[in-house]
């Protein structure tokens, strides 16, 4: 797996925008790096691979900075000093940390319990365990300077932000609690955790095949070669991919809903140069291609058709 997505250049670019708060800026950059070891450690470096989270792990938190810079960058194209530093610096730390606790368990279709296993993630329990890990570190560099870098409104701040993140199931696709009213440095998170549909369409396609993986342990044990190929887990993966078109469809219908109520000109920017209409329908085209071709292929086929999309070596 690449782990050169993020470096220090490039958390670097978001915070030469700004200057002073030093102090501030390195308890950010360590804090970052303590949350990237454990997102290594607990969800990919594990002893067992088919208790590894192949999707809310390490890669995913850097493709949600990497989105999150671009959305922050656009913001302060649209209006310098649109987001301060501060608050820049923030974001990004909640978004190292959004997913450090993962709350799941694994439960057996009581019909085929022998066959069909589903991954379960404790959504709403999973998001205040992870921002009460990232508070409780904050206060640890507030003891570690013998100081206030970490304010109480900050430590509210990146807590809203992660709880944000809590997905709610709608019609096919997935939505977050953003209304309006919802400030700009909150919204970040959430729309850049939602945003490779409309953001990275080449690598949505390769994390629904990951996600997938991790909520079916079925069909991951099928990619790494530990579990006998069954007509099921053919038609778990074929069920997925033509799902994506209407997950990708109900993202593009709620961005206009999400973006609502941000100043005159930054919502029609944020559409046309991070969640652009030709990224969403290069998505759906995308997984319109793979349900069509992988619906011709035997589950063998498949399993290698996926191992190759996700980097897999058996």
């Amino acid at each position: 797996m690449d782990r050169s997505v993020y470096n220090e250049n490039l958390y670097g670019g978001v915070c030469s925008m700004y200057e002073n708060e030093k102090a501030f800026l390195k308890s950010v950059h360590d804090l970052i790096g303590i949350a990237r070891r454990m997102l290594w450690d607990s969800y990919e470096h594990t002893a067992v691979p088919e208790h590894a989270l192949w999707y809310h792990c390490l890669a995913h938190s850097d493709g949600v900075f990497r989105r999150a810079v671009k959305i922050i960058t656009t913001c302060n194209r649209f209006n310098a000093g649109t987001l301060s530093m501060h608050d820049a610096a923030l974001v990004v730390l909640a978004v190292y940390f959004h997913d450090i606790y993962i709350a799941s368990y694994i439960i057996a279709d009581p019909r085929t319990p022998h066959l069909r296993l589903s991954r379960k993630r404790l959504c709403g329990p999973s998001e205040e365990g992870s921002a009460a890990i990232l508070e409780r570190y904050m206060l640890e560099m507030n003891k570690k300077y013998r100081a206030d870098i970490f304010t109480l409104a900050d430590l509210e701040s990146v807590h809203r932000m992660i709880l944000l993140t809590v997905p709610k199931f709608e019609r096919g696709t997935v939505i977050q609690d953003i209304s309006p009213e919802t400030p700009l440095v909150f919204r970040i998170l959430p729309l850049a955790d939602l945003g490779e549909c409309g953001m990275e369409p080449l690598q949505f396609m390769r994390n629904a095949d990951l996600l997938l993986c991790e909520e079916q342990p079925r069909v991951q044990q099928a990619l790494l070669g530990t579990y006998k190929y069954q007509s099921h887990v053919r038609e778990n993966i074929l069920e997925w991919a033509f799902a994506q078109v209407d997950f990708v469809s109900g993202r593009e219908r709620r961005m206009l809903e999400d973006l609502s109520g941000l100043p005159d000109g930054l919502a029609q920017m944020l559409m046309e140069q991070c969640f652009s209409s030709n990224n969403f329908e290069r998505s759906k085209d995308l997984s319109n291609t793979v349900h069509r071709k992988r619906k011709k292929m035997r589950l063998r086929a498949i399993v290698g058709d996926m191992r190759a999309v996700c980097g897999i070596r058996v």
